[in-house]
């Protein structure tokens, strides 16, 4: 979710042609293409950075998986931004804990120019203790850079204020439930640290 939404956000905002890799498909601006894996083999992956590139990319925006982290897929790639979500037990068959997964997970912060951290998870230390970026944190219920304040439910859309600082823009998304607050609080983390104004990213 928190791909496609930044996918759009940059779209709009920036007028800008996006390269999306994810888990249930990778696009090259509206072109879709099949994928067998959330991040591709390095080798595939660069291929496919490559063909975004020469279609006119500006931006890609990536799920980068703990596997990818752990494999080396994803060495000598500098992300701009690295975002963390969350930390839960999708993957102990391969990590086997939660200690060894968090560290595979934190490896992206090694590889970012800006890291953006949802603190109401309670990973969020151990990544932002692993950064080398510089953090900026997020969250629904906590003191953070950029906070959800009166979140509002109902059945086709979430209503809510996003406040950074003293500064705040109101949001209506058309994505009902308490994770839409969540990724729309990542996501707008994340055009924050790209230098796109909050008023902006919030339209």
């Amino acid at each position: 979710s928190v791909t496609y939404l930044l996918k759009e956000l940059l779209e709009k905002s920036l007028g800008a042609k996006v390269g999306l890799v994810g888990t249930i498909c990778n696009m090259i601006g509206n072109q879709t293409l099949k994928t067998e894996r959330t991040t591709p083999e390095s080798f595939e992956l660069q291929g496919l950075l490559a063909k975004m590139r020469d279609a006119g990319c500006t931006h890609v925006v990536m799920e980068v998986s703990s596997h990818a982290l752990a494999l080396h897929r994803c060495d000598c790639i500098n992300f701009s931004v690295g975002a963390f979500t969350n930390l839960t037990e999708d993957h102990l068959d391969f990590h086997k804990t939660m200690e060894e997964y968090a560290k595979a997970k934190a490896l992206l912060f090694s590889q970012c120019e800006r890291g953006v951290f949802s603190v109401d998870d309670p990973w969020a230390e151990k990544m932002m203790a692993a950064a080398t970026s510089t953090v900026y944190t997020v969250s629904t219920e906590k003191d953070a850079d950029l906070r959800s304040e009166n979140v509002e439910f109902f059945s086709d859309r979430v209503e809510l204020d996003i406040c950074e600082g003293t500064r705040s823009a109101h949001l209506s998304l058309g994505i009902p439930g308490r994770f839409t607050v969540s990724n729309a609080l990542m996501v707008l983390g994340i055009a924050r640290n790209l230098d796109i104004p909050l008023e902006t990213a919030v339209k």
